[in-house]
Formats: C-alpha cells, structure tokens, sequence
C-alpha cells in the first residue's frame, strides 16, 4: 500500500508543503500532458516540475492548455533547437500557497552544441524554503557534481533525475559528495522500470524530523514521480 498525497501524516495538514518531480520523457507526447493534468495523486501537489518535457518553441505552447489544473509557473526550454531536455515548474490550483510570490534562477550548461545540463533553484520566502530541480543527460563527472554543489548547496531540498545509480560503487561515492556532512539521501525506492534508482532527493539534515518523501508509478514514462512532503514551522 502507498501513502497518496491527499492522506494525513501531519499535525496540521495545512502547514505542509508538497513537491513533485517526474521525468516526463516528452510533455508533447500523445496524452501525456492530459495524463498528467487528470492525476489525482499528483493534483494534491503545491509544485511540481516536470523534466524531458522537450519543448522548443511556441509552437508548443498549446501542449500547456491540456494543464488546466495546474499555474505554469516557470517554463525553461533546453535552449538549443533540439527536442530534449527542458524543465518546467507548475503549480496546482488545488495549492493554498502563493506560489507565484516565489523566485527562480537558472543555470544551464552545454556539451557538443547540446544542453547537458538544467538547474533550477526556487525559492519561497514567505515559507522559508529553497528548492533546487536538476536534469542531467549522462552519468555527471566529478566537474559536474562540483557545479550541482556550487548552484544547490544552499537549498534545503533538491530534486532531480541525477543518472546515478547507488548500486554502483562509483556512482554511489558521486552521491555522496552531493550530500557532504549536512545532508543526506532522503528517498531510497526504485524510481525506473530497470528497477534502479536514478531519480533523487537530497534534504537538509535539518528537515529529516519533519519530512516524508516516497515515488508513485505512472503509465506515460519509464521514471517514477518523486515527491516530499515538507511540515512547515514544527509541524
């Protein structure tokens, strides 16, 4: 049995906050804008960013009128005429939070002419809470990990398809500098139908007494939803 969104774990159900994250592998592909609007799992989200949604253009724009449930917060597109990459941060209208009070800062990095890499962090100061979303194509060198600590590491809470798998030693070490002393490895599930873990959310060591994460399957991409639900003040 899962946890869903809409069930009560909390003290105070209305000082928590809720943040998705689903590798979405083409937000333009047949129903899979319609699929994600009509999730009633996910709708209990405050934010959720989808990532791969490999959007180019504003050709693409009408893809987004299939989200009616949700705030298009803040759309970053790969930038580089290909149809890959691309995050996009939404908010859901059942949320009881301002969202649109909130703040966010891009950092973009290419390889061969092709993006390689998105972060976005987003910060929400009538919460108190940072946030950072991260997508990167292939298995991150250690430059990588020096650029993902350099733009994350002052955000509490991170998210993001990291392309490293714990149960390689190799891999599993990167986690580890990404984690440091001060946070720690906050979901451990298979999050893709190769029954690895990929997809990953950091956390604040300080959040840990009042967080609960865990993934949700889907049927429109081989990854996983990752979610966190986060009491606010001490709750």
């Amino acid at each position: 049995r899962k946890v869903f969104l809409s069930d009560k774990i909390f003290e105070d159900s209305n000082k928590e906050l809720k943040i998705g994250y689903l590798n979405i592998q083409n937000l333009t592909a047949e129903l899979h804008a319609e699929y994600v609007n009509s999730d009633k799992n996910l709708n209990n989200l405050d934010i959720l960013v989808l990532a791969e949604t490999w959007l180019i253009s504003k050709s693409d724009d009408k893809i987004l009128d299939n989200l009616s449930n949700f705030h298009i917060l803040y759309r970053y597109d790969a930038g580089d005429s290909i149809k890959h990459c691309g995050l996009l941060i939404l908010g859901s209208k059942q949320s009881k939070f301002n969202l649109k009070e909130s703040t966010v800062k891009e950092y973009k990095e290419s390889k061969r002419n092709k993006t390689h890499m998105q972060i976005l962090t987003l910060i929400l100061p009538t919460l108190q809470i940072s946030a950072a979303f991260i997508y990167i194509r292939e298995t991150p060198s250690k430059k990588d990990i020096e650029t993902i600590l350099k733009y994350c590491n002052d955000c509490d809470i991170w998210f993001g398809d990291l392309n490293l798998n714990p149960r390689e030693p190799a891999q599993k070490k990167l986690l580890s500098v990404l984690c440091g002393k001060d946070k720690f490895l906050a979901l451990e599930e298979v999050t893709t139908d190769n029954f690895n873990q990929l997809d990953h959310i950091i956390v604040n060591k300080i959040l840990k007494p009042r967080l609960y994460t865990t993934s949700y399957f889907n049927f429109i991409s081989n990854h996983n939803s990752i979610t966190a639900r986060i009491g606010l003040a001490d709750n």
